[in-house]
């Protein structure tokens, strides 16, 4: 979505704002919490983490935090 989209219905809120704010509880929040929940079974091995596209970039995505945990992440198949 687009800063503008947001301000055309809400014009006394500065659309990028809201749009990073909505990213920071969407995305990176609920990253960190898929990736707590996630951590024992992923642990244990022999898991499959299915997750939708817009989780995985990023600083604060998927991928990234996955690598700072310590696993080895591949964007290609075996």
């Amino acid at each position: 979505m687009e800063p503008e989209i947001v301000e055309l219905s809400f014009p006394e809120l500065d659309g990028a704002a809201v749009l990073r704010q909505g990213d920071r509880y969407f995305l990176d929040q609920r990253n960190s919490n898929m990736l707590a929940t996630a951590l024992p079974e992923l642990e244990a091995g022999g898991v499959v983490m299915a997750v939708g596209a817009f989780h995985l970039p990023g600083e604060a995505g998927l991928i990234a935090l996955l690598r700072q945990a310590g696993f080895e992440v591949s964007l290609e198949a075996r």
